[in-house]
This record gives structure tokens, sequence and C-alpha cells, in this order.
């Protein structure tokens, strides 16, 4: 089960669920505050493994960090890999905010954020990566939302084909939300920049949508893709997905199908 984080104005941060989940290929992942960390071993909710020079420490956007940037008391998330830990993954900043069960359009006076690392379905297997990162943030009367979803394919690439870059940048990615079983946004990728994964040149493609409310006027930005909002529709509806905890996102490639898969 996936913990999530009220982080409030005053910086108090309350815990709503616990506990360790395990991941399809066997990894343990918890999700919470540090209770214990030194230079072999860190400890999040009950369960701790050894860190070793493997193991990767990720800030909120996932650059790499040091690990002297992580303090008892910060929100994580830990994964554990075999017998060591896999990565330790900044969920907040330092006390600067963290995971929370709230959703789109939250205009209250909590710091809502959600995100996760999309993992391969079961029966795929692809060297595709990717992740979603959805933000609200109180901005005084008004609201500010943030949603990006980014994918990397190497090349080459089996799933989806891609056999040069000029393949892997011209690929029809999409992104599907869902809740409780029922789809209620398709968003279309867009080409991003040339980038790498595991140091082989990767594509990425990328969501990045912003909602803004100013002087009582909502303001719906898009520096990349877009998002179909009401499927009941034909066309496609623009706007801002209205995000809550527990929703799954699928990756699909026009070609071969559901790539990768993330749950909020």
């Amino acid at each position: 089960m996936k913990t999530y984080y009220v982080a409030l104005l005053s910086g108090a941060v309350m815990s709503l669920h616990a506990g360790a989940a395990f991941a399809r290929d066997g990894d343990q992942i918890s999700r919470g505050t540090i209770s214990a960390i030194t230079a072999n071993r860190v400890t999040v909710g009950s369960l701790s493994c050894p860190t070793n020079g493997g193991t990767e420490y990720e800030d909120l956007q996932g650059n790499p960090i040091p690990r002297s940037r992580f303090n008892v008391g910060d929100v994580v998330k830990l994964v554990c890999r075999g017998s060591s830990a896999h990565s330790l993954e900044m969920e907040n900043d330092n006390g600067g905010g963290s995971n929370s069960n709230g959703g789109g359009g939250n205009g209250g006076s909590t710091d809502v954020k959600l995100k996760d690392r999309f993992a391969p379905p079961d029966g795929v297997t692809t060297g595709a990566v990717g992740k979603v990162d959805y933000r609200n943030k109180p901005n005084g009367a008004g609201r500010d939302d943030r949603l990006t979803i980014t994918v990397k394919v190497p090349v080459p690439s089996e799933v989806p084909a891609a056999a040069t870059f000029a393949e892997a940048r011209a690929l029809d990615l999409s992104a599907v939300l869902s809740r409780d079983g029922t789809p209620y946004a398709r968003c279309t990728l867009g080409y991003d920049h040339r980038t790498a994964v595991r140091s082989v040149v990767a594509a990425e493609h990328k969501i990045d949508l912003r909602y803004e409310m100013k002087n009582s006027k909502l303001k719906l930005k898009s520096s990349k893709g877009r998002c179909d909002t009401n499927l009941a529709l034909d066309g496609v509806q623009s706007g801002f997905p209205s995000v809550e905890a527990g929703d799954t996102i699928v990756i699909e490639d026009s070609l071969a199908g559901d790539i990768l898969e993330g749950t909020l």
C-alpha cells in the first residue's frame, strides 16, 4: 500500500496511510519518513536494508543527489532490490512538501504532491522508462496545478519499435488516466528532446500541463502535449485532468499497445 502525506502550510506532516508494498518484479517499496539512516543502512517504516555503491539517491525531480542530503524525518520512497537498497527518492524538499491523497482542483491550504515511476505491465519487456509527477500548490486565493508525464525510449528499441533515433522521436505515445478501472482522460505525449537511458541514446516524450488561477481567471498552459478530459464526447476536449491519489496511468504506443504503467 502506498503512503500519502499532506503537507500543511505550517510545515507539519500527517501520515494518511502506511506500509510497504511489493512491486511485480519482487522489489520491496516503502513510502514514509526516514527513521534511521547511516553510511550503510536506511530504514523507512518497517522496511530496512543496507546501502552500497550502487544505491541511487534522487531529489524530487529525479536528479542524482548525495546521500548526505537525506536526514531522519525526510519523506522518501525506498526501493530495496535483492539484498540492498536500489534507490532512495526524496518525496519532500527536506520538510518543504510531501505526497498527499488530494487530487486535482484542490484550492485549499495544502500542498499536494503525487508521483510514481512507471514499470512494464505483466508480460511486457521494454527498455523504455518513465515517471509521472503531479503538484497542486496553494497560490493565495488561486491555485497552481502542474502535471508532467515523461517517457524515455532508448535506441534501438524493440518495444516500442524504433530502430533509429528518428523512429524513436516519431513514436505516437499516449497516457490513459483511469479511476476505479474507468478511463477519464487520454493525453498525447509530444517529443521533447534527445536524452539517454543507462548511457544509451534515447528520445524523451513528455506531457507538461499547468493550470493556474489568477485574478479569478483559470488559465491552462501546455508547454508539451495535451489531454482530452472528456472521453464521452467526439474530438479532443482539451483540459487539465482532475487527478486523484490512486489513479492509474497506462502509457500506450499506437502500434505496440500498453508499454508502461503506474499508480499515483
